[in-house]
């Protein structure tokens, strides 16, 4: 690529296309097959791309690569209205406070946390300041990919500590939590990619409200197809970290419609997860019928 941004070929040093594709090697390679052109040709790795590992294209040009980010952008986009959707009906937007039972120090630099870790079972009070532990459109977990079920991820939450122990540059602590239980979004059990159960019952994900925000509007930055655009671009990013094809997860076409059955409140997450995973007892009464 030269400075301008037109391709130019390293072998006849022309614009406008690049060794692989240049007419003149091709040429030279067809009227002498055992010549340095046909040499050339062949001694070239066909292009693979990195993220589908197929040949005959880059990443840049992947159609499969395409077509996953459309569909990463509409259940991110999807998942995130219904989250917000499920947090506000909690009473846990912006202001709202918290209580959780983790470990934290107040501001004489005394430690708390549950009794069966040694301490004196006051749980750690504070504000709901973001959706992550720095900024509110910085939470890297919140999408689609919380309906696996349970994910340990932290900070998808951030609470401003109250009568906690000041940060050195001053500042108010915020500590980051986990998500809840949450049916169907986000539940607390699943299974990994090997078929091997996981939980979630770290202290940070048993988090309550205590007293409920009072805004009951949608977070824009939380929920904006925007920001789900811009969360598929940092996905499927190129370079050291790049995703690949067997990174990729989407809804299935039951989960879509489910979830989009809670934002129309034809049902509760609790009536559409039991729907799509349907406990041996229910199996057992519906075939007793």
């Amino acid at each position: 690529m030269s400075y301008h941004g037109t391709v130019t070929c390293s072998h006849c040093y022309e614009r406008g296309h690049n060794m692989r594709g240049c007419p003149k090697l091709k040429k030279e390679a067809a009227a002498d097959p055992n010549g340095y052109a046909a040499r050339k040709l062949t001694r070239m790795k066909p292009r693979t791309c990195t993220y589908c590992d197929e040949t005959g294209h880059n990443r840049r040009g992947c159609p499969l690569l395409k077509s996953h980010k459309a569909t990463f952008i509409a259940d991110t986009h999807l998942w995130r209205r219904a989250f917000g959707k499920w947090m506000r009906e909690q009473g846990a937007n912006f202001g709202a406070l918290l209580s959780a039972p983790i470990g934290w120090q107040d501001h004489t630099g005394e430690y708390h946390g549950r009794e069966s870790n040694g301490y004196d079972g006051k749980p750690c009070v504070g504000m709901l300041k973001t959706f992550s532990s720095s900024s509110p459109d910085d939470a890297d977990g919140l999408d689609h990919r919380q309906v696996r079920g349970g994910l340990r991820d932290r900070y998808m939450i951030g609470m401003e500590v109250v009568g906690g122990m000041p940060q050195r540059n001053g500042t108010t602590r915020i500590l980051g939590l986990m998500l809840p239980d949450i049916p169907l979004l986000a539940p607390a059990t699943g299974e990994d990619s090997w078929g091997y159960e996981r939980t979630r019952t770290d202290d940070e994900a048993q988090w309550t409200v205590v007293s409920p925000s009072p805004l009951t509007t949608s977070y824009a930055p939380l929920e904006s197809l925007a920001v789900a655009e811009q969360r598929a671009g940092t996905w499927f990013k190129s370079g050291k970290d790049a995703g690949t094809k067997s990174d990729f997860f989407a809804l299935t076409a039951p989960q879509r419609k489910a979830i989009k059955e809670y934002l129309n409140d034809s049902a509760t997450l609790d009536e559409l997860h039991r729907r799509l995973n349907p406990s041996k007892d229910d199996n057992s009464e519906s075939n007793n019928d």
